[in-house]
């Protein structure tokens, strides 16, 4: 940047129509110039990456281990950049919580949100009274109950 900044300073104080002025002076400066705002507009001529967001579901209550650890994971996957997608696309991450206590308004929160993903419910019958109703979402349901009819 420091030599851009002694390009500008330059144009300022040197006139371009003073006669005797040398021919590779002002062929140096113009370079310096179309160089100076090249670099200034190539931010506006490239096409910027698009952001996207994934949103994942936690069936769990605000203060949850489930909660806790998927915001955990997502805020450290969006500081180191997010995901990049094969076309280049970069997806950042947000969690939904939905309370376990009426899955059917869970269930109907997250389609809404557009949810690609859920985490929970802890509990076996939590998981058991609401299977039906995750099986509306249509995405895949990850949970850490391990009863033996899962």
């Amino acid at each position: 940047m420091h030599g851009v900044d002694c390009c500008i300073l330059k144009l300022q104080f040197i006139d371009l129509d003073a006669s005797g002025f040398d021919m590779k002076i002002k062929q140096h400066l113009y370079i310096r110039l179309l160089l100076f705002l090249t670099i200034a507009l190539i931010p506006t001529i490239l096409p910027v990456q698009a952001q996207s967001i994934f949103r994942i579901g936690v069936i769990d209550t605000e203060d949850g281990a489930i909660t806790r650890g998927a915001q955990l994971a997502v805020r450290l996957i969006n500081q180191a950049g997010g995901i990049t997608g094969s076309e280049g696309t970069i997806y950042n991450l947000e969690v939904v919580v939905a309370s376990p206590d009426d899955l059917n308004i869970a269930v109907a929160n997250m389609n809404q949100a557009g949810i690609i993903a859920v985490l929970g419910p802890e509990t076996t019958e939590q998981m058991l009274s609401g299977i039906s109703t995750l099986q509306q979402l249509n995405v895949p349901v990850f949970t850490p109950a391990s009863g033996d009819t899962i």
